[in-house]
């Protein structure tokens, strides 16, 4: 008897370092993607397996050290934010149109988020700002057709929606903020492209292409 429990333990030993070994060899052949603001479905799934990681695993798994990462809210043309507490900046940025946008990425706080395990990764977000609000108006649009070809029909929240008739005309007057949602990947993603020129001064404004956990309650992306 003492033998078959013995050997069972053995087993079960075996299977849980095979398991673990498993996984590090995962982690080691994620290839981050090139690219964005829009990402494909493909490119998507490199974000989600980090999803819920801690920031050591997640910068591993992008091949950059924590002190390549920097502040957003000390950075020129980063968003003005009442806390920019869990965000951090990549030192890459990427093109859109000729438009330059800096990636953020998100880790929950545990004062914020109090579903979610303190420092787990939430979102990277693609971030342009410094724009007029016609430029803000403008970049939204192009970038909504682009996505709606990527991801197809977006899920709407009437009045903020883009496809609502009039909106990007306020957006453009810097009267108005706008928003939608995808559901991607079986809903373990939502994709949220958001345009702001209404809070700031001088009509500069942002514009935010974000992939979020799905499995958190609600979007924390609509607004950065």
């Amino acid at each position: 008897m003492k033998t078959r429990l013995c050997f069972k333990k053995v087993i079960s030993l075996m299977v849980a370092i095979l398991t673990l070994g498993l996984c590090i060899i995962g982690c080691q052949n994620l290839e981050r993607p090139e690219g964005g603001p829009l990402l494909t479905t493909d490119q998507i799934e490199f974000y989600e397996k980090l999803y819920g990681k801690q920031m050591e695993q997640v910068l591993r798994a992008l091949g950059i050290s924590q002190e390549d990462l920097s502040d957003p809210g000390h950075k020129p043309g980063a968003y003005d934010n009442t806390s920019v507490e869990g965000y951090y900046q990549l030192p890459e940025t990427v093109e859109y149109n000729g438009v330059e946008f800096c990636q953020i990425l998100h880790f929950a706080l545990g004062n914020h988020h109090p579903d979610v395990k303190p420092g787990a990764f939430l979102e990277i977000q693609f971030l342009a700002c410094q724009l007029s609000s016609e430029e803000t108006a403008e970049l939204v649009e192009l970038l909504f057709q682009d996505a709606r070809a990527l991801y197809g029909e977006p899920e709407s929240y009437p009045p903020n929606s883009i496809q609502n008739e009039g909106r990007l005309d306020q957006v453009a007057a810097g009267e108005a903020w706008c928003s939608d949602d995808w559901y991607v990947n079986g809903n373990e993603t939502v994709v949220s492209l958001s345009g702001n020129a209404s809070e700031f001064d001088d009509g500069y404004g942002h514009v935010c292409v974000a992939y979020v956990d799905g499995d958190l309650e609600h979007s924390e992306k609509t607004q950065p």
